[in-house]
Parts: structure tokens; C-alpha cells; sequence
């Protein structure tokens, strides 16, 4: 068996790729980290009587989602036409997507279940009235535009708006539905 010409090359820079590619997951996994502990602890702040937000990191980086639910025992009786609400916001890197233009791209989008259309026509329909951005569209950054510390602050802002708008379209189906 033959090794190709690209082979060799990686073949000869092993060592030197490899502690390079655990450095670079180290810095994507703290990027994903600290934006979520921000986003989380704003949300534990605010502390919504009606709602709360989860979160999951996925080991070793490049997926963190966030989840606005109703909370654990309440029941919305002007929500109960949408079905069982869930609302995700969640963020890829090139750790978890491989067909991102550039390797540096990072991703950030809103996910309703897909067994649940109707939730995800009501927010979008709300968002239009509210003069909110489609709540669903999908945002793509550079990871390396800025330092460390600004893109934590871009990346927790994005997911910030993107979970308090999604908490007023929800607190404007509750009023449109009494």
C-alpha cells in the first residue's frame, strides 16, 4: 500500500499537526463553554415565571443548544393548540459540521421539532407582527474575526436576543390566545 503525496506531507508533520488540532478543540471547546455558562446564568437571572431554558454542551465542543420549554408542571392553556412547546437554539462549529464554506465558520439557528409545524408557523407569523427577524434563519460567523473574549460576547449576544424574542413571541401567543 502506497501513501499518497498528501499523506506524506501530514506523514512528516504528525506530531506538530496533532498537538495543533488539540489546540484548536481546546479553544473551540472553551468558546462554546463560556458562551453557554453567560447565556445560562443570564437566564437563571431573569428566571421566567412561565418558562425555562436548558442547556447541553456537547463534550469536546462545537454543539451547544439551549431549550425554552414551559416549565416542569405548569400547563399554558393558550398555548395548548401549538402542542407541546419547545423552541432550540443551538450553535455548530467545524467540530460538528463538516460542510460549512470554511473550516473557521461558525453557525447559530432556532429549531422547533419538526412533528410541530404549527408552533413553528405561529412564531414565525408573531415574529412578522412583531417586526422580529425569522426566528429559524440561520446566522454564520467567523470564529477568528475577533479575540477570544469579543467573540464570547457576539456569540452570547446572538443567543441572547435569539431566546428573549422567542420568549415575547410566546408571551404574545399567551395574550392574542386568552
Amino acid at each position: 500500500m502506497d501513501v499518497s503525496k498528501s499523506g506524506q506531507k501530514y506523514l512528516e508533520n504528525y506530531y506538530i499537526l496533532e498537538q495543533t488540532r488539540k489546540e484548536v478543540h481546546t479553544y473551540l471547546e472553551a468558546l462554546a463553554s463560556a458562551f453557554a455558562e453567560r447565556v445560562e446564568q443570564r437566564a437563571f437571572e431573569n428566571n421566567h415565571p412561565l418558562f425555562s431554558i436548558t442547556k447541553t454542551v456537547q463534550k469536546g465542543g462545537g454543539y451547544v443548544e439551549l431549550n425554552i420549554a414551559v416549565r416542569k408542571g405548569m400547563k399554558i392553556k393558550e398555548l395548548d393548540s401549538l402542542g407541546e412547546y419547545k423552541f432550540y437554539v443551538f450553535y455548530k462549529d467545524a467540530i460538528r459540521n463538516d460542510s460549512f464554506v470554511s473550516s473557521t465558520q461558525y453557525q447559530i439557528n432556532g429549531f422547533t421539532p419538526k412533528a410541530n409545524t404549527k408552533l413553528s408557523n405561529e412564531m414565525k407569523r408573531v415574529a412578522g407582527l412583531l417586526q422580529f427577524p425569522n426566528p429559524f434563519i440561520e446566522k454564520t460567523g467567523e470564529i477568528l474575526e475577533f479575540d477570544f473574549d469579543e467573540m464570547v460576547n457576539r456569540i452570547t449576544t446572538t443567543f441572547n436576543e435569539r431566546l428573549d424574542r422567542a420568549i415575547l413571541i410566546l408571551e404574545y401567543l399567551i395574550k392574542e390566545n386568552k
